[in-house]
């Protein structure tokens, strides 16, 4: 990857869970030279490092779990790149184990180690080493060049207690390491708000970790002879004893017919306010909420309607399913199997099936209501705008049908296939080709309005913002078009084809790579800002909200990417690789699965 496109930074990684007494992972990696395998290398251990601390046995006890994580990621570094490949990187991988107090530590290539209590040096030189942590303490593993001017930051904050955040630590728009907390710093006694925060103490050194609020278990003192003794026998059998009476009381008032009390609910016209049960808290991120079984693999990204999600399957099918509850309310036949995405409008669900045909079916019973034929395979996911039908389809053709009848209205053809979806705007289609152009033709008649030629096969589907069209090709280069003209504005290469359509956020574009990375490039330069690795091919397309980028990957997980850094605020493991993209309601995400599954997960609070 030419170093002048990519601004390299740091892979950093803060899998920290607040509030639960379980081991985490931190992870801190970046290369010594810019130039050359360095930042490859990189990535490649950034990513054994999360794959194997995820997959390997959870028993085992979190030293351990450090050595057989590091020595896997070394092992499969430096077969792949030689034994002097880890000599180009600076690693440190951190597992914090809050139910002990401790610090199980990895370091390698000058990353130094300093703590919140003073801000001295834990210890020099490399390998593993651990320690013991304080409750409201926490460590930061420095990047060596960087290190002396952090560790001041360290011991001011140390003074004011000003360690309740976690995350990248950043000088001079470089990542100079990460910040672990244990736990949220105790704020001073007499003050409401904790202390002056990094960049309040030293000005002019960089941003500090973003500000969360976070509450944790508190922290054991580390030596054995200061923690509190676990319960004694005495009081576990009083307690026993207890829940056996109750349970005996209970049913002795059900046998004599009496109602418990615990079950007794006064009328809805005698509750007062009060009475009223509480709603019922919402679930975290990532919670699965429901899930639907088809028969094939679901790649069609799911689309929602009412109180109904319609998706699509390879079992031939196109489901209409319950919002809520995910339970299925009817199946319409696409006999050839239906792998692109429905459209909606008109009152009717639109969907197109490998076997050539785009269909339009009643969205309460299924029922079909009009076929029209195409003369190749469809892939190509239906665009509905203003009483028209656009799809894209193997007999290298653009077609726009009548969504009221079926009728064709107009076909445009292409220099190859078709499995870019169409998008309108601004009185235009615009879609891409295997003949490796992106069209935009006339709304209403079809003739081309301009073309532009990439170079290679276009997979992904435009995507249109203010007037500018975003859209990558298989050679692995993103561009941006000016939709008016069709000008190229400016051509970026990542680090593998595309297949992935962009989501475009403001001034943030974001998009999946067959390299297996998620991109995130400034809308203005295509300068890429961040890269995260998962660990397989990424053609599924992102869909943002609220500051977060969701993604599935072939790895099998579904991935919460932040959108300022990249790092993962969440991740799922949905037990099957994933091509469809994800869909987002008001509180919950859609995404199919290549095993057959639609999930619903929760987005949180």
């Amino acid at each position: 990857m030419p170093e002048e496109t990519v601004r390299w930074d740091a892979l950093t990684y803060d899998g920290s869970a607040p509030a639960r007494q379980v081991p985490t992972l931190h992870l801190f990696l970046k290369p010594i030279e810019r130039s050359g395998d360095g930042p490859v290398i990189a990535q490649r251990l950034f990513q054994d490092v999360l794959s194997r601390f995820y997959s390997c046995s959870p028993f085992l006890p979190p030293k351990e779990k450090l050595a057989e994580t590091v020595r896997f990621a070394l092992e499969q570094a430096s077969a792949a790149f030689g034994e002097g490949a880890l000599g180009r990187v600076r690693i440190g991988v951190a597992i914090l184990d809050p139910a002990e107090g401790q610090v199980h530590l990895y370091r390698k290539g000058d990353v130094r180690v300093y703590r919140s209590d003073g801000g001295d040096e834990v210890s020099s030189g490399e390998g593993e080493e651990s320690f013991s942590i304080g409750a409201g303490g926490g460590i930061a593993l420095l990047d060596g060049p960087a290190a002396e001017e952090y560790a001041t930051l360290l011991e001011q904050n140390a003074e004011h207690g000003s360690f309740a955040s976690r995350g990248r630590m950043i000088l001079e728009g470089g990542t100079a390491g990460i910040w672990i907390s244990s736990g949220e710093a105790p704020v001073p006694v007499g003050e409401e708000e904790p202390s002056p925060a990094m960049e309040e103490v030293a000005p002019g050194l960089g941003a500090a970790p973003p500000k969360e609020t976070r509450s944790a278990s508190p922290i054991p003192p580390s030596s054995p002879s200061e923690r509190p003794s676990r319960l004694s026998t005495l009081p576990f059998a009083v307690l026993l004893l207890i829940f056996l009476v109750a349970i005996f009381w209970r049913g002795e008032k059900e046998e004599r017919g009496e109602e418990p009390v615990a079950r007794r609910t006064a009328p809805a016209e005698e509750r007062t306010p009060q009475e009223e049960p509480p709603a019922p808290p919402t679930p975290p991120a990532g919670t699965l909420l429901w899930e639907f079984r088809a028969d094939a693999a679901v790649t069609s990204s799911p689309r929602i309607a009412g109180d109904r999600v319609f998706v699509g399957s390879r079992d031939g099918y196109l489901h209409a399913l319950d919002r809520a509850t995910g339970t299925e309310v009817w199946a319409a036949a696409g006999p050839g199997g239906v792998g692109s995405s429905p459209a909606v409008g008109e009152g009717l669900v639109f969907f197109a099936e490998y076997g050539g045909d785009l269909v339009a079916v009643d969205p309460a019973t299924g029922e079909e209501v009009w076929r029209h034929g195409t003369e190749g395979r469809v892939v190509s996911s239906p665009f509905y705008h203003e009483g028209t039908v656009f799809v894209g389809s193997y007999d290298r053709h653009i077609y726009a049908v009548s969504a009221a009848t079926g009728d064709r209205l107009w076909r445009h053809r292409t220099g190859g296939v078709v499995w870019s979806s169409p998008v309108v705007w601004g009185g235009r289609v615009y879609a891409g080709s295997w003949d490796g152009k992106v069209y935009a033709l006339d709304i209403s008649t079809g003739d081309e309005v301009w073309s532009h030629a990439t170079g290679e096969r276009i997979y992904a589907s435009p995507t249109l913002d203010e007037g500018q069209v975003f859209i990558g090709s298989f050679d692995g280069t993103f561009h941006r078009l000016d939709g008016e003209t069709g000008a190229a504005v400016w051509s970026v290469p990542l680090g593998g084809a595309i297949q992935s359509s962009a989501a475009v956020t403001e001034d943030i574009i974001i998009v999946g790579c067959e390299d297996g990375a998620v991109y995130a490039l400034y809308g203005e330069t295509g300068e890429v800002l961040w890269s995260y690795p998962t660990g397989g091919r990424v053609p599924s397309s992102p869909a943002v909200k609220n500051g977060i980028a969701y993604i599935g990957s072939y790895d099998r997980f579904l991935y919460a990417l932040d959108l300022d850094q990249g790092h993962p605020v969440w991740r799922v493991d949905v037990g099957a690789s994933i091509y469809s993209s994800p869909t987002l309601g008001e509180s919950a995400l859609y995404v199919g699965t290549n095993q057959g599954r639609l999930i619903a997960l929760s987005l949180g609070g």
